[in-house]
């Protein structure tokens, strides 16, 4: 990075985001600094401002090159793992496994396909098993859609999930537990108070559900294994924070009124540019 010029960041994240770039022009998969920023929907001088060490990448910025260049976010936000995933969909770089991911907006269109048994024609997103779960028949991965579901969970972890046989589930099941319930109409992450013979009993704080669900209304069971969060990634690593992050977002918001603001100044010089000609 020396031979650039690129100023030192405080930022440990910025750091690994200019060496992804780094590396991404030492193998050729990027000529310059303008077509690396152009690719992930940045202006050219912003990119600049991040290598002279004037601002910082953005949740944005690091998004745009996971997606594009099929870069390892964990590495990204952590420094640990393989800068490259194996699996352009993946969060990890384990190849073994792949299992489904369901985004909190799928959740009707995922139970409207068990209902009618076309789940095999739809194009789910689909990713590389993390490697410490590998072997634990990890089924499901699901995008949590609310911040009511219990206090370890937050809106945005992904929940990795084991289908309990229909069989199972008067045995299987526990009280207090976290558990994704499919119905005909939509899946839902519930919290579990009780369970007998002829159905469930829920959290009373799960408003958007009925307090008990017979088991001949439900679908699927998927019992969570574990979870995927900024929380969990970084529980051991100093150098970043939760608070790093909001003001990373944080960031971003600012940034994207800036480019609101922006667009309507460009809007308003045409306008009058066009008036001018007319006279």
């Amino acid at each position: 990075m020396s031979d650039r010029g690129y100023m030192d960041t405080q930022d440990p994240i910025t750091k690994r985001f200019i060496e992804v770039f780094e590396w991404l022009k030492a193998n050729s998969r990027v000529r310059s600094a303008r077509q690396f920023a152009l690719s992930i929907d940045t202006y050219p001088q912003s990119l600049n401002d991040i290598f002279k060490g004037r601002r910082e990448a953005t949740l944005q910025n690091i998004q745009k090159t996971t997606e594009v260049y099929n870069i390892n976010s964990h590495y990204l936000l952590t420094g640990q793992g393989a800068l490259e995933r194996s699996d352009i969909n993946g969060i990890s770089t384990s190849p073994q496994i792949s299992i489904t991911y369901l985004q909190a907006h799928e959740f009707c269109g995922y139970a409207s396909a068990k209902k009618h048994d076309n789940f095999e024609d739809h194009s789910w997103n689909v990713w590389a098993l993390p490697e410490e779960l590998v072997g634990q028949s990890i089924g499901l991965a699901i995008q949590c859609n609310t911040d009511r579901v219990c206090s370890e969970i937050n809106k945005g972890d992904i929940l990795f999930s084991r289908i309990i046989p229909q069989g199972s589930w008067k045995s299987s099941i526990s009280s207090k537990r976290i558990y994704a319930i499919t119905l005909d109409d939509c899946m839902h992450l519930v919290r579990i108070t009780n369970n007998d013979s002829e159905g469930i009993y829920l959290c009373a704080d799960d408003r958007d559900l009925p307090s008990f669900i017979p088991y001949a209304n439900i679908v699927e069971v998927w019992s969570i294994i574990s979870k995927w969060s900024y929380s969990v990634m970084l529980k051991d690593q100093q150098e970043v924070s939760i608070d790093k992050l909001q003001n990373l977002e944080a960031s971003i918001q600012s940034q994207n009124k800036s480019l609101v603001m922006l667009t309507e100044a460009v809007q308003r010089m045409m306008t009058q540019k066009e008036l001018q000609n007319q006279y």
